[in-house]
């Protein structure tokens, strides 16, 4: 006949084996979860970098706007003179913070990244309102505004040493 600590002794096993189970399944569960939020992300960016609207932001960007300063930027293109360039200013540039956010924090891989989020575009814009950055960066003292985008900027320049900007953009900044 079997003794009740021999009873025991199993339920007991097999309570540690549920829990562990368990807690193995919520891993997963998590694991799952953390894997749909950034594909999730992903495809917003990809979207906002599909988007129409975005394209003729950037093309005002790297097309229209001249500047060298802060203080050029607001007087020809800031909220107060210019609305819609400010707007499109911001939301290029916003497109392009959350890409380097993302890669920065290893939310999308960049080989994924870069399929969807032309590195020209990146850039273009960058060498463009580089100098209204710093620009402001000194005004405000806020060194570290647009650092995403910079480290974006950063990670193409490194990723694709011999890229060529096509002629269209030769009155861009270097």
């Amino acid at each position: 006949m079997v003794e009740a600590i021999t009873f025991q002794t199993i339920f007991q096993f097999l309570q540690a084996i549920s829990i562990m189970v368990g807690i193995a399944y919520y891993l997963l569960i998590l694991r799952n979860a953390e894997k749909s939020r950034r594909t999730q992300q992903s495809l917003q960016l990809i979207n906002r970098v599909q988007d129409t609207k975005f394209w003729d932001n950037f093309t005002h960007v790297a097309y229209v706007q001249e500047f060298k300063t802060y203080e050029e930027w607001r007087d020809n293109y800031g909220p107060s003179s210019n609305p819609k360039a400010s707007s499109a200013m911001f939301s290029t540039a916003q497109v392009f913070v959350s890409a380097g956010i993302m890669l920065e924090l290893g939310i999308v891989d960049p080989d994924t990244l870069y399929k969807y989020v032309p590195n020209i575009a990146v850039v273009v814009t960058w060498r463009r309102i580089k100098p209204w950055v710093i620009s402001t960066r000194e005004r405000y003292k806020n060194p570290s505004w647009m650092e995403s985008f910079e480290y974006l900027y950063n990670d193409v320049t490194k990723r694709f040493p011999d890229l060529i900007i096509p002629d269209d953009y030769q009155n861009i900044n270097r």
